[in-house]
């Protein structure tokens, strides 16, 4: 499900969506905004990279990477 910047708003109001720390910056048309994390890693390298000491992660063409977030999100179970 598709949620518009009014609906997710309301959303955060109704505790059906929980985002710690929140700003309502963050909000944007259709989606919420996320900050990075202090680990990632890649398919390449298969190590964790701690992106706060290293200052960024590396992805190299054909590459694909997850990263941590720095919010603590909840959903409802709908």
């Amino acid at each position: 499900m598709i949620l518009t910047d009014h609906q997710i708003k309301q959303a955060l109001g109704a505790h059906s969506i929980e985002i710690t720390p929140f700003d309502e910056a963050q909000v944007q048309g259709a989606s919420i905004d996320l900050r990075v994390g202090e680990e990632g890693a890649t398919t390449k390298t298969k190590r964790r990279v701690n992106i706060r000491e290293q200052g960024f992660l590396l992805l190299e063409p054909g590459d694909f990477g997850v990263i941590s977030i720095f919010e603590e999100i909840r959903l409802d179970p709908q």
